[in-house]
Parts: structure tokens; C-alpha cells; sequence
């Protein structure tokens, strides 16, 4: 459904995702660097869409047009977990390396976090601490990847 979601979404609003994105993961593939992968993500993608579109979505939107972009072009290297259920919840996204790829000890987490542009009005970006309550949270996430996977690399990443 996120990927039927994501491709109408695109038609709608005459989003490029065919051509524009090669660079950009040929890149992840040859020396991961998922802070990297999203920035890209959000400079490419998400400078595509009309501004009206910003007033109705939230981090559900995020997560899921990057995840079907990062699935239409890393799915040879990379499984992918939505809402990965975890003893201390449910986690956003994950993605794991395929067994039989370089990657395959790597394991990305992320938590997708969304502040509305009256939160966001006058923040300083570059001092932003996110809240507690989120940190705790991405932490109880990892430690349970830790202690269910510890032959794996785990990177956990809180993102807003």
C-alpha cells in the first residue's frame, strides 16, 4: 500500500524518481552513509514537491517516500522493515544488509520524528537537541537490536 501510495503520489505531483536518483545511491552503495543518503534524499525528492503539499504531511510521509525510493534502488543490497516491532515498541524504519552482500552485518535503524513549521519557526538547527523522550526511545530500539542481533553493526539514527 505505501508503495501504491507513493507512486500516485508521485503521478499527482510530477515527481521525478526515475532519473535523478542513480548518483545518489550508486554513492550509499559504495561507502554507506545514511545521514548522507537522506539529505540527498531530502534535497532531490523533497525539493520536487509543491509548497502546498508541506501543510498535510507528517513524518509517516517521510518515512515512507524515502523508504520506496531507497527500496526501488538499494532492494539488491538491502531488506527492509517497517515498523519493526521491538520488546520496547515499534521502531519506523529498518534496513538490513542482504546475506550474501558486503553489507551484510550492517543494520540501519531509523525514527522518523516531524516538527510543524510553528515548532519550527525561529528554531537554531545547528544547536537542535532533540527532546528526551525521543532519545530514550531510538535507545531502547537499539539496545533491542543489540541484544537480538550482536554479530550485526548497528546504526541508529533519530531523524526529523
Amino acid at each position: 500500500m505505501k508503495a501504491i501510495f507513493t507512486e500516485y503520489f508521485n503521478q499527482l505531483h510530477e515527481v521525478n524518481t526515475g532519473t535523478l536518483y542513480g548518483e545518489m545511491m550508486s554513492s550509499f552503495a559504495q561507502k554507506p552513509d545514511l545521514p548522507r543518503l537522506f539529505a540527498d534524499y531530502w534535497d532531490i525528492y523533497i525539493s520536487q514537491l509543491p509548497e502546498a503539499v508541506f501543510a498535510a504531511v507528517n513524518e509517516n510521509f517521510y518515512r515512507t517516500t524515502f523508504f520506496d525510493l531507497c527500496r526501488q534502488f538499494l532492494s539488491n543490497l538491502y531488506v527492509w522493515h517497517l515498523e519493526g516491532s521491538h520488546a520496547s515498541g515499534r521502531s519506523d524504519l529498518e534496513m538490513e544488509g542482504k546475506y550474501h552482500t558486503r553489507f551484510a552485518s550492517d543494520r540501519y535503524l531509523m525514527e522518523f520524528k516531524y516538527l510543524s513549521n510553528g515548532k519550527s519557526q525561529g528554531l537554531d538547527i545547528p544547536a537542535f537537541s532533540p527532546p528526551e523522550k525521543d532519545w530514550d526511545q531510538l535507545q531502547g530500539y537499539d539496545a533491542d537490536q543489540r541484544s537480538q542481533y550482536p554479530e550485526k553493526n548497528i546504526k541508529s539514527y533519530l531523524i526529523y
